[in-house]
């Protein structure tokens, strides 16, 4: 099997062509048992094998030299469904002493347009493929016979049914493999897609998820159709490590901070890798004092860890700046609050936590001095 995908879907074009083309040899079979048997001409026979030659070739020859790539539909569907019913009117219309047999084999080449036509497509040529049908009946109406007048035209009658309903079959087959195919393809594809989300939304030292994936899970709870209730956005920062000297240290001090964090956190909160020593949390607790009580118990954790065994001596700081998020805001303005939150956390002389605060929104009593200038946001500090 080639691996270079433009020869692949030439090489199934070229297939499901040759599958045509064998349909049309059955066709011509048939007709010559019918030219032995004295139903018709040796001149009709000539023709119409000839045609079925001609158009076989013109059709493949397109697929297999890549030509038909120009067209809108490269595999030729349309042209070759309809050259189909065409050639069979034409037989139709030559050799109407047979019209029963032909009548059963009108619309088989409609079958290979199952992948390929919508419902409207199948009714318009359903309709064309009728009123050319209805029309040679009418001119010839004096020597079409729609039914077998003898034994051996009953005979001929049953093995063309046999061979319309087993070409059917086969048809039918092959559209069940390429649907097979098709969902193989959908099913690896969705893997795969899988996989790249895996690898551009997680953290690949922690295994937390990273800045990108927290963005997009605060774009997801903030979906005004969602109804998503109010939570806090925290971010939390690992002090100075300029004292370890070999990112190995580094790295094993941020797995020990993600690991403590996501045991001291439930669940329904996120938590992600927001920077090389920043964390972000996405906590969804009822209240703001639930959500700092659950903060200081994991900075405390963290504070109190053997980071001897990391090499690292005195203990790190971690510093931690906490913001709320109320439906209608932006939460890339929450976020920027919980940032401004830790820049005065860690501004502080020791290490805490600080929470912040949006100005009141009531207006100012207006005797106050200088009303109108805006007033600074405010932080609580713990």
């Amino acid at each position: 099997m080639t691996d270079d995908p433009a020869l692949r879907r030439r090489q199934i074009r070229a297939r499901t062509t040759l599958i045509a083309s064998a349909d049309y040899l059955v066709n011509a079979v048939l007709l010559t048992l019918f030219f032995m048997l004295d139903r018709i001409p040796l001149s009709t026979l000539g023709i119409l094998v000839a045609l079925s030659v001609f158009i076989n070739a013109v059709f493949i020859s397109l697929i297999v030299s890549g030509r038909s790539e120009h067209f809108e539909d490269p595999s030729l569907t349309s042209w070759q469904v309809a050259t189909g019913c065409m050639a069979h009117l034409l037989t139709l219309a030559l050799a109407p002493q047979i019209a029963y047999a032909v009548a059963i084999n009108l619309f088989i080449p409609l079958a290979y347009g199952s992948l390929h036509f919508r419902q409207g497509g199948f009714i318009l040529a359903w309709i064309l493929v009728t009123m050319a049908f209805g029309a040679i009946v009418h001119f010839h109406s004096d020597t079409i016979y729609i039914v077998a007048t003898n034994a051996v035209d009953g005979y001929l009658f049953a093995l063309v049914v046999s061979t319309a309903l087993g070409r059917f079959l086969f048809i039918n087959a092959e559209v069940s493999t390429l649907r097979q195919r098709l969902q193989n393809k959908i099913h690896a594809l969705k893997k795969a897609q899988g996989v790249l989300r895996e690898v551009t939304e997680k953290d690949e030292l922690t295994g937390l998820a990273n800045q990108y994936a927290f963005h997009n899970i605060l774009r997801e709870n903030c979906n005004p159709l969602i109804g998503t209730p109010p939570f806090f956005i925290a971010i939390l920062e690992v002090g100075d490590m300029s004292i370890t000297n070999d990112d190995g240290t580094r790295n094993k001090i941020m797995r020990a901070a993600s690991d403590i964090l996501s045991c001291r956190l439930r669940r329904s909160d996120t938590i992600a890798r927001y920077g090389e020593r920043q964390f972000a949390l996405l906590l969804t607790e009822p209240s703001e004092a639930t959500a700092i009580k659950a903060l200081e118990r994991a900075l405390e954790e963290i504070e109190h860890t053997n980071w001897e065994y990391y090499g690292v001596i005195p203990p790190i700081a971690i510093s931690a700046g906490l913001a709320h998020w109320q439906r209608g805001d932006n939460p890339s303005d929450t976020i920027l609050k919980s940032e401004q939150a830790l820049y005065r956390a860690q501004a502080s002389e020791h290490q805490k936590l600080v929470v912040h605060e949006d100005k009141p929104k009531h207006r100012a009593p207006s005797h106050a001095t200088n009303s109108l200038a805006p007033q600074p946001h405010t932080s609580k500090e713990f």
